[in-house]
């Protein structure tokens, strides 16, 4: 599964989207 899958799955947050930004 990727990042974009991930993101498109999940609902829009923030903190999420920052932590797999970092990771």
């Amino acid at each position: 599964m990727t990042e974009a899958e991930i993101v498109d799955i999940s609902p829009p947050s923030e903190p999420i989207a920052l932590a797999r930004d970092m990771v």
